[in-house]
């Protein structure tokens, strides 16, 4: 293995005889080397050409000895071993950049032979961020979680912390600073959001683990707050405090439904209803994938939104195949389909061709947060009696406060409302 050891200044360029560049003759400028590191045929099809290079030094003799040392460390792999050589030169390029110097022959060489990770000294802070730009090809929401966790919460509590250095303490005492630094905050961070970033960090360490920067993970021995998950509940005593989580019983659903009959996106509600896809997949559905004939539609695509901007993605594992439709939700999608071609002749050109089963009125896909909001508006909407409404919502105010059911909605049951609602803001 060879190298070659040069001289850099400002001087114009001088070439001898035989075209071959001539080092300054000044006494000023620095001297930098350079090696190729040696590869088989294959190694550099697949690994491309792999250099060393350092500069710098005040003398060509104090470039050459330096460079004689990164050849001895780049010798210590097989001559066949293209992998490993590629691994001593980052390690060489990573010394340079930390610490401005070659690590020690010995200490490469063991750590080479027992097939410990070559990089020293890596700050926690560090190693996370080099996990990070190594995950860019998993999902958005993914990368955009792990990225959230490491520079809002792992960077600042554990980032100073030397890798092999961190242990279950520093673990436990940096949760519960971040749990007690946001108490104060609006949305402060609880048992269920350091469970997540937990999840984060132990990825991390098993990734540090299974590259030999780590013996052990020291993020499976930390011990977490409990998370008690609300259980769903049944609300149906308006007076009472709301719970936290809440499900509609199935006359409540049906009222919605009822509501929302004329609504133009009725058909995407009743379809999660009565089918179960989740927001994004029923917003990704295409009319490809939706055979009315046959009674069934498949997943396989679902739209996600990532800050605000939204993108197509894969559907989780769960959600995958083809789900048998109805005849009463073949007809809704019938009815939502003569509504969709409506829509694109009255916008003529204007239309856009996307393809989705459900859009906006213009034939765009539906924006994920836009659904949520249109159906948090149709809820309020559908609970604002008015006068001469009908039904078991009425009824179920009356008895609630009191009067006697007629199930219709008139005044003295609109001023037995308001009554109790001034009671309410006095109390």
């Amino acid at each position: 293995m060879k190298g070659t050891t040069y001289k850099r200044c400002k001087c114009p360029a001088r070439y001898n005889a035989a075209g071959k560049r001539l080092a300054c003759a000044k006494k000023h400028g620095s001297w930098s080397y350079v090696i190729d590191v040696p590869l088989s045929e294959a190694g550099r099809r697949t690994l491309g050409r792999q250099q060393v290079t350092r500069g710098g030094f005040a003398t060509e003799d104090s470039a050459e000895a330096e460079k004689r040392l990164a050849i001895q460390l780049l010798e210590i792999p097989d001559a066949d071993d293209d992998a490993g050589r590629v691994q001593i030169a980052q390690m060489i390029r990573e010394a340079y950049r930390r610490y401005r110097q070659l690590p020690t022959y010995d200490e490469v060489r063991r750590r080479f032979a027992a097939g410990l990770s070559l990089v020293r000294h890596q700050t926690t802070g560090e190693w996370l961020d080099e996990w990070l730009t190594g995950k860019r090809g998993v999902a958005r929401t993914t990368y955009r979680s792990y990225e959230g966790h490491v520079r809002l919460h792992l960077g600042p509590h554990l980032g100073e912390i030397p890798l092999e250095k961190l242990r279950r303490a520093h673990i436990q005492a940096a949760y519960e600073k971040i749990m007690a630094e946001s108490a104060d905050h609006p949305r402060p961070v609880g048992p269920a959001t350091i469970h997540r970033i937990h999840a984060t960090l132990r990825k991390a360490l098993n990734d540090a683990v299974r590259e030999r920067r780590l013996t052990d993970n020291p993020a499976l021995h930390v011990e977490l707050p409990k998370v008690r998950k609300p259980k769903p509940v049944a609300w149906t005593r308006p007076t009472d405090t709301r719970p936290k989580v809440v499900v509609w019983t199935p006359v409540q659903t049906g009222a919605f439904l009822d509501y929302a009959t004329d609504d133009r996106l009725y058909a995407y509600y009743y379809l999660l209803v009565f089918r179960g896809p989740r927001r994004g997949e029923g917003i990704g559905l295409r009319w490809p994938n939706l055979d009315l004939e046959a009674r069934t539609f498949e997943i396989e695509k679902q739209i996600v939104q990532i800050g605000w901007e939204t993108e197509e993605t894969e559907p989780k594992s769960d959600s995958e195949g083809t789900v048998a439709l109805d005849s009463l939700t073949v007809a809704v999608l019938k009815a939502h389909r003569r509504l969709q071609e409506q829509e694109r002749a009255a916008w003529g050109e204007a239309w856009v061709d996307s393809g989705y089963v459900f859009t906006t009125e213009l034939g765009e896909p539906l924006h994920p947060d836009y659904v949520s909001r249109h159906f948090v508006r149709l809820v309020r909407r559908a609970n604002q009696l008015r006068l001469g409404d009908r039904g078991q919502a009425v009824t179920d105010v009356q008895q609630t406060l009191g009067l006697i059911p007629s199930g219709v909605y008139g005044r003295d049951t609109r001023d037995a409302v308001r009554a109790y609602q001034r009671a309410q803001a006095a109390a």
